[in-house]
């Protein structure tokens, strides 16, 4: 009686996207809006409360932050249309088996929502850092 072992087969690579650069990005865009949309409020009231005038960079995050409250349930659309697309892109440059793009896109998608919200904070926390001083 003889068995026959199966013989080893070569491991199956999907060609296509994992979904893990999509997913990340739009983690990264949703952590900017739900900073838009719940952060700089809270830092808006203390401004208002204490009559400070805030500096340019504040005042673009103050705006950015009311055009996200008003525009929200759009942004909520804009979010899924940019999961879609990310997701497509990144199929693409998969396929392409373009390591270099895929990189690229994953940066480029993950560093803009980053250093807007950096920006938005520092200018923000400059400001109230100011306000500290000054009530000391």
């Amino acid at each position: 009686m003889t068995t026959t072992l199966p013989m080893p087969r070569e491991e199956h690579r999907s060609t296509g996207s994992s979904g893990v650069i999509p997913a990340v990005q739009l983690m990264a865009w949703g952590l900017l809006c739900g900073w838009l949309l719940f952060g700089v409020p809270r830092y808006v009231h203390i401004f208002e409360d204490f009559g400070l005038m805030v500096s340019s960079g504040s005042m673009l995050a103050i705006q950015l932050a009311d055009l996200a409250t008003m525009y929200w349930p759009f942004i909520l659309v804009g979010l899924a249309v940019l999961g879609c697309l990310s997701y497509l892109a990144d199929d693409a440059f998969a396929r392409a088996g373009s390591v270099m793009l895929r990189g690229v896109w994953l940066i480029a998608g993950v560093a803009v929502p980053i250093i807007i919200t950096t920006a938005t904070y520092l200018a923000l926390e400059s400001d109230l850092g100011a306000l500290v001083d000054a009530l000391t």
